[in-house]
């Protein structure tokens, strides 16, 4: 078993994504290995991309633990958000935050980490290219087999998914 989670995949460059993966299957068991994986829903992200940078505050994750990270003191959210790179950031989050500006003065470190967003349905659609079974959550829940793409239209949308892809194909 191989575990990609804490939304790390999405830190690796597009370019290098396919080569990345197909190591990460090399090391499963043939046939039987399970690779799990998460991802932010960043086509939401990217949907709601006015609303998130113009106040940070509307992100979820910015007032209450979400349903993957549930820590209190430290968050992290959006600060610039287009479809190819991601800018975010991590911040202090106790005591409680009130204003945009407040929130962007409680940054931790002077960076933002880059992340690379997968468009709606791509790391599914590679998976789907490894392994013969995946299953899907959304925050936690599981999702029908076969419903994903139907997925992408319930409200509220979730805010990750974690795959679950059993039974590496061979890679040639």
């Amino acid at each position: 078993m191989v575990l990609v989670l804490g939304n790390s995949f999405c830190l690796v460059e597009p370019k290098d994504r396919r080569k990345c993966l197909e190591e990460l299957v090399s090391i499963l068991w043939s046939k039987t290995g399970t690779l799990i994986i998460d991802e932010r829903n960043f086509a939401d992200l990217i949907d709601k991309e006015v609303e998130y940078t113009s106040n940070p505050l509307t992100f979820p994750s910015a007032r209450r633990p979400d349903p993957v990270y549930r820590g209190k003191s430290v968050r992290g959210c959006p600060e610039e958000i287009n479809p190819e790179k991601i800018r975010w950031r991590i911040f202090a989050a106790e005591p409680p935050i009130r204003s945009p500006e407040e929130l962007k003065s409680r940054w931790i470190g002077k960076k933002a980490f880059e992340l690379y967003p997968f468009k709606k349905g791509e790391l599914y659609e590679e998976l789907g290219r490894h392994f013969y079974s995946i299953q899907v959550f959304a925050d936690f829940e599981p999702l029908p087999e076969g419903s994903f793409s139907a997925e992408q239209s319930m409200k509220p949308q979730p805010l990750f998914y974690t795959y679950v892809a059993s039974c590496p194909r061979d890679i040639l």
